[in-house]
């Protein structure tokens, strides 16, 4: 349940009645699997937006390694 107190609350709801329909552990396990991915998929996605609104010149970048 950890996993998913990490996520917005619209996140939350459906994964925590996913749960209470179905309680057996593989369930559970199952549940938390996609809680885990999801909220690295959001942070994820938070980074590649802030990269996407700079403007990055790839070629600079790649001369100074």
């Amino acid at each position: 349940m950890r996993e998913i107190d990490k996520l917005p609350e619209s996140y939350q709801t459906p994964l925590k009645q996913a749960i209470a329909d179905a309680s057996d552990l593989d369930n559970i396990k199952l549940v938390t699997a996609d809680a885990q991915r999801l909220t690295k998929y959001l942070t994820n996605t938070s980074q590649v937006q802030a990269i996407a609104q700079r403007s990055v010149n790839i070629d600079l970048a790649l001369e100074e390694l």
